[in-house]
Order: C-alpha cells, then structure tokens, then sequence
C-alpha cells in the first residue's frame, strides 16, 4: 500500500530525516521525500506491506505527532 505523509515543523534536513527513521522503524519503506522550508513542511510518499501494523508502531512514535493523522487512510481488504 502506497501514500503520502505530511510532516509539520519540518524546518530543515535534519528534522525531515529524524521523520523518516521513524516511518523506516516502523516498516515503512520511503519511496521519495521532499522539504519545503519556507512552509516547514516536509512530505513523503511510502510503502507498506502490513498497514495495520505500521499505523499501531507509528502512532507510538513523538514523530507521529507532526503528522497526518492515519485515520483516513482505508486498508484495502480489511
């Protein structure tokens, strides 16, 4: 399953990558990743094979907390 995150108080590098070891801990592979820091804001597109189980390991992550929600998100075959 693919989709995009958004991160907020991205303001350089170093937080988007903090972001991203966080989405990779959780199993998520990142397929690509920007920064956008006028708007402090980074995105990334990932891919999940198990999304339930990422959703439960990154909702325990404090990078959970300068994101999108995940609720939205619909599991295909659920």
């Amino acid at each position: 399953m693919k989709f995009f995150l958004r991160f907020y108080e991205c303001e350089h590098h170093g937080d988007l990558n903090a972001y991203l070891d966080d989405v990779r801990a959780c199993g998520g592979d990142v397929l690509q990743s920007h920064l956008l820091e006028e708007d402090e804001e980074g995105r990334a597109q990932v891919e999940v094979t198990d999304f339930p189980a990422f959703k439960v390991a990154f909702q325990k992550t404090e990078t959970a907390d300068f994101c999108d929600s995940l609720d939205w998100l619909e599991v295909p075959d659920a």
